[in-house]
């Protein structure tokens, strides 16, 4: 009998120690990872109504974003379940709890954390709506979820010019389904926006934002944000 040394098959969408080493060499790659953290961090400030105690994080990395995040907050712990054992070894952040693990599957108890974000994840996952209603079951009532996505038309765009790579993504959507799907999953969304005009970042930047939502052209935006909220009169045991 023939012995199997193969592997288990890395799930589609996973990324390996190689995104690690690409953001370090691009400079568009660095530029969105902190605008990502910038975003959440604003908007744990805005729709989190008190101090939040714990954070987890789907897909962290090596950490990166998810260290700019805990600088932000220093009391708050942060946790990020990410799958590629080898990226989970590459996080210096000693801050930081770093669990191996499924984004789809996270192993948590329901009512485990006030918050939880996936920045640049859920265009990865193979459904969406399924991850939303797991994040649903471990937020605590009052716990929010905090999504980014790029947009799908620039991510068309961008690959066709070389900007980006196929990253493997497997659906990419707008606000609208974002909505629809944070909607199915009981959680309600609370803010829906689009941000980042230009992929590189410049001096500068946030004013000229302000100025094209104000003159309603935001759908030229690159990226994607939205922030579902779980309902204070959701059952279950708080941990």
């Amino acid at each position: 009998m023939e012995e199997n040394n193969s592997k288990p098959q890395t799930p589609h969408g996973v990324l390996d120690i190689s995104y690690k080493d690409e953001r370090i060499n691009r400079k568009a790659f660095s530029y969105r990872l902190r605008r990502r953290a910038d975003e959440v961090i604003l908007m744990i400030n805005k729709h989190f109504k008190s101090d939040p105690r714990d954070l987890l994080d789907l897909g962290p990395a090596e950490g990166k974003s998810l260290s700019i995040v805990q600088d932000a907050f220093p009391n708050m712990k942060c946790t990020g379940l990410e799958y590629s054992q080898e990226l989970l070894e590459a996080c210096e952040d000693k801050r930081l709890t770093m669990i191996q693990g499924d984004a789809m599957h996270p192993p948590f108890p329901d009512n485990s954390f006030d918050i939880v974000t996936a920045t640049a994840v859920i265009e990865h996952v193979e459904s969406p709506l399924e991850m939303i209603k797991e994040v649903n079951r471990i937020l605590r009532p009052g716990g929010i979820f905090i999504i980014t996505t790029p947009d799908p038309l620039f991510e068309k765009v961008a690959v066709a010019i070389g900007h980006l790579q196929d990253e493997d993504h497997q659906e990419t959507m707008t606000l609208r389904t974002l909505k629809s799907y944070l909607s199915e999953a009981d959680m309600e969304p609370v803010f829906l926006s689009k941000f980042m005009c230009w992929p590189w970042g410049f001096k500068g930047e946030l004013v000229i934002e302000r100025i094209i939502k104000a003159i309603g052209l935001r759908f030229i935006l690159l990226n994607q944000i939205a922030v579902g909220l779980k309902s204070v009169n959701s059952k279950g045991k708080e941990q």
